[in-house]
């Protein structure tokens, strides 16, 4: 049997134009996030998850790119990336993290996603390249 699940993913920026970009333990590059709880809200749900996995407080969610894909057979998630503002806090990973960095702006499409959180079209980069533009 099919299921749907919702998620969301944070793109978190700094006022100096810095984004945030988790590791995974096998090395895959992530953007903070995960499921919805049932009841919770798109944007409640990122701002937990942004808290859970990194302890970081944000400002502004906004969300901005819809995505989905294929977790297994039988599991399709289908998401939301939310921009939002770096408030407050040190970076103090969960277990599903084993590391981070900031990068630049312009590096963010350089970066090997293996899941589509920018977009599932096949101009997602430049879609997402246009809306950072509008923000940072």
């Amino acid at each position: 049997m099919k299921r749907t699940a919702r998620g969301v993913k944070a793109l978190i920026i700094k006022d100096d134009g810095g984004i945030l970009v988790l590791r995974e333990p096998n090395g895959v590059l992530d953007l903070p996030g995960g499921r919805v709880e049932p009841g919770e809200g798109l944007k409640a749900a990122a701002v937990r998850e942004v808290q859970e996995e990194t302890g970081l407080k944000i400002r502004n969610p906004d969300a901005k790119l819809d995505w989905s894909f294929w977790k297994s057979e039988s599991l399709q998630i289908v998401g939301v990336t939310f921009f939002c503002r770096y408030q407050d806090g040190r970076v103090r990973l969960s277990h599903e993290h084993d590391g981070y960095r900031w990068v630049e702006t312009d590096q963010v499409d350089q970066i090997d996603w293996k899941r589509p959180y920018f977009g599932c079209e096949s101009n997602a980069m430049i879609t997402f390249r246009e809306l950072l533009r509008g923000v940072v």
